[in-house]
C-alpha cells in the first residue's frame, strides 16, 4: 500500500506496476494455503487468512489504475480495508486459539 500512499502524495505513478507483482505473490500464498490441511479448531481461521490474501490480491487490481480511474482505486481501497480487517481479525483469533491451548504463550 505503501506504492499507493507514494502515488497520491508524491504524483508519481511509476511503481504503480509493481502491484501486479505482488498481487500474484499474495495470490500464490493464498493458493498455497488452500492445499494445506488445517485442523477443524483454527479451519476457518485458515481459510479466513487465505481468502483475506487473495482479496488483498484483488485490491490492488484496482488500486494500480489509480492515475487513470479514481472510481477503481477507491474501490480498490474499500476492498483492501474490508480483506486487510478481515486477515487482523483472523491472525487474531487464530493467536487467541493458540494461546488457550497452550500452543502461544
Amino acid at each position: 500500500i505503501d506504492v499507493v500512499i507514494a502515488a497520491l502524495e508524491e504524483g508519481d505513478y511509476s511503481r504503480l506496476p509493481e502491484l501486479t507483482a505482488t498481487a500474484t505473490i499474495y495470490k500464490a500464498y493464498a493458493a498455497a494455503m488452500i492445499t494445506l490441511p488445517a485442523p477443524i479448531g483454527i479451519a476457518k481461521y485458515h481459510l479466513d487468512i487465505a481468502n483475506s490474501l487473495y482479496g488483498i490480491a484483488a485490491s490492488f487490481t484496482y488500486l494500480k489504475e489509480i492515475e487513470n480511474d479514481s472510481t477503481q482505486a477507491l474501490a480498490g481501497i474499500a476492498i483492501y480495508n474490508k480483506y486487510s480487517e478481515r486477515l487482523g481479525q483472523s491472525t487474531l483469533g487464530l493467536q487467541d486459539y493458540f494461546m488457550k491451548y497452550g500452543i502461544l504463550r
